[in-house]
This record gives C-alpha cells, structure tokens and sequence, in this order.
C-alpha cells in the first residue's frame, strides 16, 4: 500500500484532489489508519482513478462520472467517449480555421486595397468537362476545407487520372460563416472512373459540367490577393457592363498547399452576359 503522497506522486495527481474524491466518494481510500488517520491506497486503484482523470477530461461533471463509474463502465466505452469527443474538437478546429482564413482575407484586403488595378479577364467559351465531385446544399466552412485537404492528396498521387480541383458555389449569397451550397471535386483526365469514397459520409461521382458560352476567366497566384482579385473582377464587371448569370467556379491549377499557398495557381471562372439597356440604365440610376 501507500500513503497519500506516494500515491499521488505515482497517480501523477495532487494530494488535494485525491483528498477531494475521497469526500465524495468517487475514489476511496484502500484503507485509513485509525489511529492516525493516514490514508492508504493501492495500485489497484490506479485503474479507476485513470477513468476519471480521462472522463473529466472528456468534459464530464463528477456526478456524470461517479454514475458511469457505478455502472461499471470500461475501457473500450472510454474509448469510444473519446473518438466521438477527437471528433467533435476537430470539427470545431475546421470551423475555427475556417473563420481564420476569412480574417487573414479580410486584412490582406485592407492592407493591399488597390482600387485602381484591374486585372486581365479573358471572355472564352468552356466546353462540357467531366467532373468527379460532391455537392452538398449545406456545406460548413470546416467541411469544404477537410474535403478539400483530402482533396489535394488525391490529385497528387492520381494525377494521370484526376486533374484540377474544382469548386462550384451555387449559394446566391456567400456565408462563409454559416453554411453554403457547395460542388466540390476534381476534373477528370479520364471520364470513365468509378465513384470515389472520401469519407463514409462522402463520395464523389461522375457528372457533366455544361458548356458556358461566356465565361470571365482570370488566373492568379496564392491565397493572399484572393479577396482583391475577386473585388478587382466585379469593378471590371461593371466598367464592361457584364453581370453574373450563373454559378462561379475555381479551378486549382496548381497545388501547392499547405506547404506553400502562395505558389498556388487558381483560374476563378463566371459565366456573363452583356447588361441589356435596360439594366444598364436602372444602374447607371441608382
């Protein structure tokens, strides 16, 4: 047996806290001298002071513990609290990376703001391309960055077989923050492939994405200048007296991420058409 203090240094825990669970009887000392009224614990003990050291990390209250306790609860249930807790945080993480990318956007915005550069925009005809994608009408922030990490594995290792990665938004505002209709996926080099499992809740199939016969095109590099090269393509829209008439689309030209964002090379796609006099008119009013 030991003392309190040899436990606690072996437990890893403070005397107090072990003094603590002894008050409410979630761990008990093996025995207490009474005479002295040293208590005394066991290696046994070890066990069922680890379940609650792991369960409270877990988030639980000691009353929820002492009744998962009492229920004998074992090792492999921990386990399975604790996946289901790992996934849980990282969700939250995605979410979290999420929003930091749309700050560390926003402050590129107000840092680099150029409202007289204007970029070059190409006006091409995109033919019908085979697609391997995913849609989800409610798409968070965290689960598009997941997908497109996983993503981004699979085109390096198969790129005879997959090409670019795409996104297609098809939400009619953009709500990063909250949830988005999303298409995401690869190009195919070759049409005929199966259906690809990214997650058990994910997979990928085979569809057509149709022909544009407008599309303002622009290609440029790294993440940084994203924001501004969107916001440079709308003041070009409007000096062409162009309007959007369809879903955006980016094409990954170049992978380069995580290690080096800055080197990627993305082609930001939306179909157009010329505003009728009409329009024209009401804008030039307004």
């Amino acid at each position: 047996m030991f003392r309190i203090g040899e436990f606690s240094k072996i437990a890893q825990v403070s005397g107090r806290l072990l003094r603590y669970y002894d008050e409410i009887g979630l761990l008990k000392p093996q025995y207490i001298d009474k005479w002295t009224n040293y208590r005394y614990y066991t290696a046994d003990q070890l066990a069922r002071l680890n379940r609650i050291l792991a369960l409270k990390e877990l988030g639980l209250s000691l009353d929820q513990i002492q009744s998962l306790l009492d229920e004998a609860i074992d090792t492999d249930d921990i386990r399975q609290l604790y996946l289901q807790r790992k996934t849980q945080i990282e969700q939250t993480l995605q979410e979290e990376y999420a929003r930091l990318q749309q700050i560390q956007l926003r402050l590129s915005q107000l840092e680099n703001h150029d409202e007289a550069w204007l970029p070059d925009i190409v006006i091409k005809q995109v033919a019908a391309q085979p697609v391997l994608t995913y849609r989800q009408a409610q798409m968070s922030g965290g689960q598009f960055f997941e997908l497109f990490d996983l993503l981004s594995q699979k085109s390096s290792r198969l790129s005879a077989t997959y090409g670019s990665i795409l996104t297609v938004m098809y939400a009619d505002v953009f709500t990063p923050e909250e949830v988005m209709d999303l298409e995401i996926g690869l190009v195919l080099n070759n049409p005929k492939v199966p259906p690809l499992n990214l997650t058990e809740d994910v997979s990928l199939t085979v569809r057509q994405l149709p022909q544009v016969e407008q599309m303002a095109t622009i290609v440029h590099q790294g993440w940084d200048d994203h924001p501004l090269t969107y916001n440079a393509l709308g003041r070009w829209l409007e000096q062409q007296q162009y309007h959007i008439v369809g879903p955006g689309r980016e094409i990954l030209l170049e992978i380069h991420y995580p290690d080096k964002p800055e080197n990627c090379v993305m082609e930001i796609q939306f179909p157009i058409e010329p505003l009728d006099a009409t329009e024209f008119d009401f804008l030039a009013t307004s």
